[in-house]
């Protein structure tokens, strides 16, 4: 199942560089390098905790201010922001857009306790 979630157009603390993952890999198993921002459509969906931002998951901006992900990527409450035209999750750039989720839309047959659903 999906999420979607609008954010707004108020921007969130800009200067806060999201916390490097140590198991982030670089690439998808027998993926390539992107080239810089051949993708503008994916977003980082990052959470706040402890004055820090980490990478939760991935998403795409489907329309203007609406971004769609997994359910299980926002099924816990919190700070949440997604950072656009990022090359980089892990340094913040000139082209990086970060926003500020405003409201989270859960797809009401999801189930949180069945893994398959979403």
């Amino acid at each position: 199942m999906l999420a979607v979630f609008w954010f707004s157009p108020v921007p969130a603390e800009q200067n806060v560089k999201p916390q490097y993952m140590e198991a982030l890999q670089d690439r998808v198993v027998g993926g390539s390098v992107a080239k810089p921002h051949a993708w503008p459509w994916q977003i980082s969906l990052q959470y706040l905790s402890r004055g820090s931002y980490y990478h939760n998951c991935g998403g795409s901006l489907v329309r203007r201010g609406w971004v769609m992900t997994a359910a299980h990527c926002v099924s816990i409450f919190g700070v949440w922001r997604v950072v656009l035209g990022a090359q980089k999750i892990t340094a913040n750039e000139p082209t990086q857009q970060v926003v500020r989720v405003t409201n989270i839309y859960i797809h009401p047959n999801w189930d949180p306790n069945n893994a398959s659903s979403g």
